[in-house]
């Protein structure tokens, strides 16, 4: 999938820390409506994307990614923009069942994918 650095307006869940990259993903059918700050993981046989849960077995149980936009999956696949890179306010972030800040950062540092969760006081 191509990553794009071009302008893109994050909002305030975005640090401004470290360089934001943006990339083109599907969010897979049936994953219903996923707001902007969403944690999600990828599907292994497709490859699309979907809320990271603890309790999937199907790959997207690893949080990989940030979706950048809202999008309504519930009756087709959508694309859409999510964040691979830049430093997050972890307040600002959706996470699924059994996902914390802290796992979401452990995975990223597992796959040397550069997304940082910082918790603001």
């Amino acid at each position: 999938m191509p990553v794009s650095t071009g302008s893109y307006t994050p909002g305030d869940m975005y640090l401004g820390n470290y360089p934001l990259a943006v990339r083109d993903i599907t969010v897979v059918s049936g994953a219903g409506v996923l707001v902007r700050g969403t944690v999600i993981g990828q599907i292994t046989s497709g490859l699309k994307y979907k809320t990271a849960l603890t309790a999937s077995a199907d790959g997207s149980q690893v949080p990989r990614l940030i979706l950048a936009e809202d999008v309504d999956a519930t009756s087709g696949d959508v694309a859409a923009k999510a964040y691979c890179s830049g430093d997050f306010d972890a307040a600002k972030l959706t996470f699924g069942a059994s996902i914390t800040a802290a796992a979401f950062e452990a995975a990223c540092d597992a796959a040397d994918r550069p997304i940082f969760i910082k918790t603001l006081a």
